[in-house]
Formats: structure tokens, C-alpha cells, sequence
């Protein structure tokens, strides 16, 4: 029986807990410490932009609407560049999508398949098929809710974490820059 993490002994609760994590999930031990720390940090960030910018609703739908609601149509796309180069870069090789790894973002079965959408959306924006701000902050939005699906959903896990690093710092800037630019920050 695990009895209740006391946090306030925040080495002893986080010694029991790493142990039981270890235990728990193969290749949890050898997973270094920079990644661990970037998927609890994607966590943080994550919850806190679907609260704020979604209303407790992320999907396809709610992160078009969000991006078409608040970012211009002239809007300085800069601060996303280096994300969608990285991603255009992961995902796409001499003019085409890179089948087995953006079958692993997607779903390489269709139990584990978004909606077609979905799919066309972070496709058209990484081939450079759209060209707009919007249609390319959606798109790097839909690749960061495929990455939160993937992990929270444990199918991160089958192939495993640790080369996923840049990835996930990659999403919580797109995140982070996504919600300075179109929501007021938090007063109190």
C-alpha cells in the first residue's frame, strides 16, 4: 500500500515517488534528468494553456477557433519560427512528411488516429502548404496537442521518452509565446 506523499518533505516525497515510478514503468530509471524535468514542466504548461486559452476543452476545434479569434492576420510570426523549423525538420524530408516518424506523432493505427483534420492540419502547415500565421500556429498547436495526447495517453511510453527532449522544449515555448501573445497574464 502506498500511503499519502507528505510534499512538504519534498525530498523523501520525491525519493518514494521516483522509486515507485522506477518500479512501476520499465525504463523510468534511465531516464535522465533534463527529460523528466521537460515532461513535468510540458504538463504544467499545458494544463495552464487549455485552461486559459480553451476553456477546459482542448481539441482540433477549440485550438482553430482560439488561433482565429485572437492572432491577426498580419501577426509577426517570428517568435514561432524556430519551433516550425524544428518541426518542419522532424517531420518532413525533401518536400514529403517522414512516414514512420509522423505516423508516430499521429497514430500509426486507427485506434490511435486523430480526425482527419487534424492530420491535414499539421500536414498543410509543415509542407508549407499554408502560409498565413494562423494556419501555421494551428498547425504547430495540433503537433503540441498530438505530443499531450501521445504522453498523457502513455503511447510516449511504447516507444520511449528519452530522445523526445527537444520536442517537448520545443512545445512549452510554443505554448508559452502562444499564450503572451494573445492572453492577458494573470493578475494577484
Amino acid at each position: 500500500m502506498i500511503e499519502r506523499l507528505n510534499f512538504r518533505d519534498t525530498k523523501n516525497a520525491v525519493t518514494a515517488l521516483e522509486a515507485w515510478l522506477g518500479e512501476r514503468q520499465y525504463g523510468y530509471r534511465d531516464l535522465n534528468p533534463q527529460i523528466k524535468a521537460t515532461l513535468m514542466y510540458f504538463s504544467m504548461v499545458w494544463s495552464i494553456f487549455e485552461f486559459q486559452a480553451l476553456d477546459n476543452n482542448a481539441s482540433p476545434e477549440s485550438i482553430t477557433d482560439f488561433v482565429n479569434e485572437k492572432m491577426p492576420a498580419d501577426y509577426d510570426f517570428s517568435a514561432f519560427e524556430e519551433a516550425f523549423s524544428y518541426y518542419t525538420q522532424r517531420y518532413v524530408k525533401a518536400g514529403q512528411i517522414k512516414g514512420k516518424r509522423f505516423n508516430a506523432l499521429v497514430g500509426d493505427s486507427p485506434k490511435m488516429q486523430p480526425n482527419r483534420e487534424t492530420v491535414e492540419g499539421i500536414r498543410s502547415a509543415l509542407l508549407g502548404n499554408t502560409s498565413t500565421p494562423q494556419g501555421k500556429l494551428i498547425g504547430l498547436l495540433l503537433v503540441v496537442y498530438r505530443l499531450r495526447n501521445n504522453t498523457f495517453h502513455g503511447v510516449k511510453w511504447k516507444d520511449g521518452v528519452n530522445d523526445q527532449h527537444d520536442n517537448f522544449e520545443h512545445a512549452i515555448c510554443v505554448l508559452m509565446n502562444t499564450m503572451d501573445a494573445f492572453l492577458p497574464k494573470e493578475e494577484g
